[in-house]
């Protein structure tokens, strides 16, 4: 694809980390020099080769209309966001917030590429009243997203099944595209003393720290560190919580968790809910060995497709902290199993890195746009 005018619409810049700023990034990276393009946020980075505009944040909920939030938001976006993209051709939307500012635009083509099932998130992350009010707004909003977009992406299978099923939306076929990108300079370097245990999530409910700390607890013996790279509402109250631990617990913040992964014995995944997980295979390029939740009930992720159990990193069952106690134990302790199952996370990214995310998302483009 060349000489468009392709421009990226996301809630966050390329300033913020997280999956979806990570796709912004890429997808941005591929199609500059031979397109011109543009990317619109709430934030923007400096030193970045692309021209960033940003909009203006919604203003704040006053009284009980905090609950139409969502709502609130779509008319917002439909406000400030098109006169920003004058002369786009090609408008690839991160957020379902923008399906009125997209119908503004009219550009010759939109991509939707979906973060997660959004209605199906927000229902099993809490529920209730609020909660379910909530899902129903998300439901509708990304219902209209889909329906407007002329080419819809998805992370994973499992993505794609919640979609149908909580949308209603049984005839929902999207190109499913794993958001695996190489990590330059994926080098391992000696592994920090005493073993690092990495944990790379938004401190929100639905990643579930509180666990990694009470796994911190359990297992004050072991010569290991976790280490907590992310930001989000629950950072203080984690904070408290892991206070008596000391320096056993550290909170690193919202920073790159590249470094981290350098030094990282194990990477820990507690989240209830993923519609894939960049940060496994990020792990795993580095011969990180994932410890993760087993997909259930109560824990909804792809874990199935990224990490195959027992060969390139093991599963537990999220609601038996001793499960989780048993497997740090038994990887930390075991040097040979550890090598083993490193070299099979190694493999098994190889393997995902087989398909080229911004050059297949190119070529269907193209198929599209003729």
């Amino acid at each position: 694809m060349r000489d468009r005018s392709i421009t990226l619409l996301n809630n966050q810049g390329l300033d913020q980390h997280g999956g979806g700023v990570r796709i912004l990034e890429r997808l941005a990276a591929h199609f500059a020099g031979r397109n011109t393009v543009r990317i619109i946020a709430e934030t923007e980075a400096r030193d970045r080769p692309f021209e960033q505009r940003t909009y203006p944040p919604a203003p704040a909920p006053r009284g009980p209309s905090w609950r139409w939030q969502p709502l609130r938001k779509v008319r917002h976006l439909a406000r400030v966001v098109p006169p920003l993209c004058a002369g786009a051709d090609v408008v690839i939307c991160l957020d379902p917030h923008f399906v009125a500012a997209v119908a503004e635009i009219r550009p010759r083509l939109c991509v939707y590429v979906s973060l997660s099932a959004v209605p199906r998130q927000e229902w099993f992350s809490e529920r209730g009243a609020t909660a379910l009010l909530r899902a129903v707004m998300y439901a509708w909003i990304e219902r209209r997203m889909l329906k407007r977009a002329d080419l819809r992406i998805v992370a994973s299978r499992f993505q794609a099944r919640e979609i149908r099923r909580f949308e209603l939306l049984p005839g929902f076929a999207p190109l499913v595209l794993p958001p695996v990108f190489p990590v330059p300079g994926a080098v391992r370097t000696s592994a920090a003393e005493p073993h690092m245990v990495l944990v790379v999530a938004r401190l929100v409910a639905l990643k579930n720290v509180e666990r990694v700390i009470e796994l911190a607890e359990l297992t004050r013996d072991l010569d290991c560190r976790f280490v907590i790279v992310g930001d989000g509402d629950r950072r203080e109250a984690l904070e408290r919580r892991a206070r008596p631990l000391g320096d056993r617990v550290h909170f690193a913040g919202g920073v790159e968790a590249g470094p981290f992964y350098r030094e990282a014995t194990l990477l820990l995944h507690m989240s209830r809910y993923e519609s894939y997980g960049i940060s496994l295979v990020e792990a795993m390029q580095h011969g990180v060995v994932p410890l993760c939740g087993a997909p259930g009930r109560r824990c909804r992720t792809a874990t199935a497709e990224i990490v195959v159990d027992g060969v390139s990193g093991l599963w537990f069952d999220l609601d038996d902290l001793g499960a989780a106690e048993r497997a740090l134990r038994q990887l930390l302790g075991d040097p040979a199993r550890r090598a083993a199952l490193a070299a099979g996370a190694l493999a098994r990214a190889r393997e995902l890195l087989s398909r080229d995310y911004g050059g297949e998302l190119e070529r269907v483009l193209e198929g599209a746009a003729r």
